[in-house]
């Protein structure tokens, strides 16, 4: 997905571990132009900014306040929106089978040009990846995130670097069977 917003506006919603590591790789990796931080608390946003900045880089990076009325335009405008925040932790598949909150309150918002990346580790779809593919939005949940994840890091382990095609996903199929 990465050629589709590299070098262009992106939304993080969040503040903590996982949006400052978003935040690093969107500014330092992926080069994208604008980056925006919408957290409750606005102090952890501006405090994420200056973690993230430097004066190496082009991106602009604005902080506001998770109110998605006030940012309607901005989330509109980006090309990746990343959830970041535990909103919707209580998925499809959770316990008590109720449908969790949503960061964004404004569904009609999502569009096809959108790619919407929650990373909420939850059994089924979040409310938010539910009204993002209604409104045409490319979705990404928090497990296929985990999957790739993992996935690196095998490769990582094994030495494998990114244009190799070899298969790491069974360790048994390729001769790595540990003994003990």
């Amino acid at each position: 997905y990465a050629e589709k917003f590299t070098r262009r506006s992106a939304m993080i919603l969040g503040a903590g571990g996982v949006a400052r590591a978003a935040a690093y790789a969107l500014i330092r990796h992926y080069r994208v132009r604008n980056v925006g931080i919408a957290a409750r608390d606005t102090g952890s946003a501006r405090v994420l900014k200056q973690a993230t900045v430097s004066p190496k880089t082009d991106t602009t990076v604005e902080t506001y306040e998770l109110f998605p009325p006030d940012i309607a335009d901005q989330l509109a405008e980006a090309k990746l929106i990343i959830n970041a925040t535990p909103i919707g932790t209580m998925g499809e598949g959770s316990a008590d089978g109720e449908e969790g909150e949503s960061p964004i309150t404004l569904p009609d918002l999502f569009h096809d040009g959108h790619i919407i990346l929650d990373v909420v580790n939850t059994v089924g779809e979040t409310r938010l990846l539910k009204e993002a593919k209604a409104g045409g939005a490319t979705v990404i949940n928090g497990a296929e995130l985990f999957e790739r994840q993992i996935d690196h890091a095998w490769k990582a382990l094994r030495g494998e670097g990114e244009g190799n095609e070899s298969s790491a996903d069974d360790p048994e199929e390729n001769g790595d069977e540990s003994e003990e």
